[in-house]
């Protein structure tokens, strides 16, 4: 009996393993390369750089990047695949930052809830970003005007849906 055959247990495969790296490797290259294109849109943004959130932003948007796309994998992943793939971003999510599993679930109900309320699903994920940059303890009166913008809940949200949407029956 060899040391390194693979226990029929193991929750994923190395396959499963690659695509979550994958995802989570994408969600942190559009976090921290939008931000950029974003001020281009909405200068007022500029506020989180100058208020030193910039690296908590890019941090919720690689979350809300993650589970937009983990929200979908019931309706992109065959059934069979579905556990393990969620098992595989799971363990990848807890390697790169221990906190960020948990996160990924605070979104996913957050959003759930916005939804079940009527909320549209861009909305939804906008608001999560905004509402955790408002509750950080760096946060000042400008942030929290700008977290009650419509426009910019929509504006942080509409592009992760569009881009993070399907993603894992695109790959």
């Amino acid at each position: 009996m060899s040391l390194f055959r693979k226990n029929k247990d193991t929750p994923y495969t190395e396959q499963h393993l690659e695509q979550a790296e994958e995802l989570i490797k994408s969600a942190r290259v559009y976090a921290t390369g939008t931000f950029i294109s974003w001020i281009d849109e909405c200068p007022q943004l500029q506020a989180v750089t100058d208020s030193n959130l910039l690296a908590f932003w890019d941090y919720l948007i690689t979350i809300a990047c993650i589970g937009t796309a983990f929200a979908e994998i019931v309706d992109t992943v065959p059934e069979k695949d579905q556990p393990r793939i969620c098992y595989a971003i799971q363990k990848k999510l807890n390697d790169w930052n221990s906190d960020s599993y948990d996160a990924m679930t605070n979104f996913l109900l957050y959003a759930k809830k916005l939804i079940d309320k009527g909320v549209e699903l861009p909305d939804a994920i906008g608001s999560w970003v905004w509402v955790n940059i408002e509750k950080h303890e760096l946060s000042n009166l400008e942030l929290k005007e700008l977290a009650s913008s419509l426009r910019l809940v929509r504006a942080v949200g509409l592009p992760i849906m569009i881009t993070f949407h399907n993603w894992c029956k695109q790959k």
